[in-house]
């Protein structure tokens, strides 16, 4: 046989299951709480790509001291900003970026770039 219960009993266990849902929901992690890399992210003396064509997504650094060509593995760069004072960062067949100036790629660039003394 089915126990009856009142209607306040009901609405009372209705708000203690929410109440616990809200608590328990505010202390999980959340994706959105990582907050995306942008521009200014970039140190100074540092070449920075992003995954993203807008400066974000995942980011790599490049120290301005690392000359000479890298293979992009774990990254194919949208965007990139050259946050340097004295380097360019050339990307074969496609183009050279001077110091302090950024550039985006559509679609995102595979292959190497060659950090080089301007």
């Amino acid at each position: 046989m089915l126990k009856s219960y009142s209607g306040k009993a009901v609405v009372g266990w209705i708000l203690l299951i929410g109440l616990c849902a809200s608590v328990y929901f505010a202390f999980i992690p959340k994706a959105s709480a990582v907050e995306p890399f942008v521009k200014s992210d970039c140190p100074s003396g540092k070449i920075c790509l992003w995954s993203g064509t807008t400066f974000g997504g995942q980011q790599s650094f490049w120290n301005a001291s690392e000359l000479g060509c890298h293979a992009l593995e774990n990254i194919n760069p949208g965007s990139v900003f050259n946050n340097t004072t004295n380097r360019k960062a050339r990307f074969p067949g496609l183009g050279t970026i001077v110091a302090g100036s950024s550039f985006s790629f559509s679609p995102a660039w595979e292959g190497e770039m060659c950090i080089e003394v301007q």
